[in-house]
């Protein structure tokens, strides 16, 4: 499972609730033009900032941190899936800071 916490600036949104639909709606390939979360594939926290801006234009992420060990470490660099699994996330790991 691959854990997500992305940093917004503060706004008049539900910022917190159209973050985590939108990098569902990315992972799972509901996004016009992505494919969603594959098999080998990577998952790059600049993509999630890109969706997000994609659903909601208005609300500002300055930062997008990944782990795939359960929050232990966390990076903003792209995460690469083993050859034969696929990365899967849940709003329940998402966490989204509002600075």
């Amino acid at each position: 499972e691959l854990y997500i916490r992305v940093t917004a600036k503060n706004s008049d949104l539900d910022a917190t609730s159209i973050i985590k639909q939108s990098i569902m709606a990315y992972a799972n390939g509901e996004i016009e033009g992505e494919s969603g979360f594959e098999v080998g594939g990577e998952v790059s926290p600049f993509e999630l900032s890109g969706a997000i801006n994609q659903t909601e234009p208005r609300i500002t992420v300055t930062k997008v941190e990944l782990s795939d060990d359960a929050g232990a470490t966390w990076t903003t660099s792209v995460v690469t899936a083993a050859a034969n699994e696929i990365f899967t996330t849940s709003e329940s790991v998402i966490s989204v800071v509002i600075v």
